[in-house]
């Protein structure tokens, strides 16, 4: 009884985690497209600096919200834990851009790696934060 109990609560709060990580994340994809849009339209940058100008401010928003909302940070936040997370977050950026680069090699599929692109790295993203950047 004792153990199906804290099973329940840790599936629980597992659940309201990955729920709090998709919110920030959905908010820091908001942000990426707003930055960049508004940088590629009034600036004159090309497109990739634009794009990357505009992912810089959702890393920014991405790290704060996972930092003290879905993984509670509850140690002083400092550069280790940022760097730590910037890399989880190349990484995860990675496996999608090598998803998606191997999906183009085989065009009928190719609506399977936007998809598979998309989510990896968020599942990717999740697992780091929880267990090595957040930890």
């Amino acid at each position: 009884m004792m153990i199906s109990t804290l099973h329940r609560r840790y599936d629980r709060r597992i659940i309201f985690q990955l729920l709090r990580f998709s919110l920030i994340g959905g908010l820091a994809t908001i942000i990426h497209w707003f930055v960049a849009s508004l940088v590629y339209k009034y600036s004159g940058l090309n497109l990739n600096l634009s794009i990357l100008i505009g992912w810089s401010f959702a890393v920014f928003v991405s790290f704060f919200g996972h930092c003290y909302l879905t993984f509670v940070h509850s140690s002083k936040v400092g550069l280790s834990v940022f760097w730590r997370f910037f890399v989880a977050s190349m990484f995860g950026f990675l496996v999608g851009q090598l998803i998606a680069i191997v999906g183009s090699k085989w065009p009928v599929y190719y609506q399977y790696a936007i998809v598979l692109s998309a989510i990896f790295p968020a599942f990717i993203s999740f697992f780091l934060g929880k267990l090595w950047v957040f930890k």
